[in-house]
């Protein structure tokens, strides 16, 4: 289906929706504050918005397959490369080489990618239909339907980026944040779904960092204290042990911080997933607990807006 604005369609929003991602770190919240504000427009705006809102979200999803695949191919750059070259300075040079060239790609393909919003931003300036290349004909599929904006989908789709905001950090709390408070209690599907997202990535970002700052004031001083022990140490027993117990202790600090993104992040890919095939979700414990605070015994997209 074609979906072009008729000639007294204000644009601007929507080109500015697509533009934003020109704004380093948070650009995405743009898209969803002029949702929250044209919510109620013409589809071709709304479209284009949500379009724009889910192609830069995305956009974090296409940074981490591109650091995957660039420390794939400089690990095997630098087997092949200790293969064939003998000499360690000879090592280095082919490494720095391989680590310029893929730097480089990685920056190219991210200004092609920003590229895209830049020119989807022209060509809805100029009133002409535009979606992204993979997710815009998908997106316009579900969310248009006989012309007009299916509400449930439309609603459903901003719930979804919510609970994905969180592979965002910090920033990302913007997202659920905005909704929730924007929102208020005008629907009660998209305000609930905001307030979980909220509350788990918040956890998330409090647990992180009180980790690594115990990382920090805990493991560093420990590997010190134990380093001064085993030069008083009379025993080369006594200095295993101490070694070993530090370096224990650090490993499972370590380990246990870098691991609470990737676990938080299964329960957000599920919160995602469900959301849009149209099943309910909540998140272990806190989904409960909102939901009972809220007063709600079901929360579903299907209601007014």
């Amino acid at each position: 289906m074609t979906l072009t604005p008729d000639s007294k369609q204000k644009t601007g929003a929507a080109g500015l929706a697509h533009l934003s991602i020109l704004i380093p770190g948070i650009g995405f919240v743009v898209p969803l504050l002029l949702w929250l504000r044209h919510r109620k427009d013409t589809p071709y705006v709304r479209f284009q918005i949500l379009q724009a809102f889910v192609f830069q979200m995305m956009q974090v999803l296409f940074w981490q397959v591109l650091l995957l695949l660039q420390a794939i191919i400089l690990i095997l750059l630098q087997v092949i490369n200790v293969n064939l070259h003998p000499h360690l300075s000879t090592q280095q040079a082919l490494l720095l080489k391989a680590l310029t060239v893929s730097g480089a790609i990685f920056l190219g393909l991210n200004l092609v990618y920003i590229g895209i919003a830049v020119w989807g931003a022209v060509m809805v300036f100029m009133g002409k239909e535009w979606s992204y290349p993979w997710i815009g004909k998908r997106i316009q599929k579900s969310l248009i339907v006989d012309g007009q904006v299916n509400p449930h989908f439309e609603t459903r789709l901003v719930a979804a980026m919510n609970h994905f905001a969180l592979f965002y950090g910090i920033s990302g709390l913007f997202v659920p944040f905005l909704t929730w408070i924007l929102r208020g209690k005008e629907r009660q599907y998209l305000t609930y779904h905001a307030l979980q997202a909220l509350v788990i990535q918040a956890f998330t970002m409090v647990l992180y960092h009180a980790l690594l700052l115990l990382q920090a004031v805990v493991a560093i001083p420990l590997m010190m204290v134990v380093i001064s022990m085993i030069n008083q140490s009379g025993t080369m027993i006594q200095s295993k042990i101490l070694v070993f117990g530090s370096l224990i202790t650090s490993g499972f600090l370590l380990t246990f911080t870098f691991l609470v993104i990737p676990v938080f992040a299964v329960f957000v890919t599920i919160a995602v997933i469900r959301i849009l095939k149209n099943k309910p979700y909540d998140y272990p414990i806190i989904g409960k607990k909102i939901k009972k605070q809220m007063k709600l015994a079901l929360v579903s997209p299907v209601e007014p807006a």
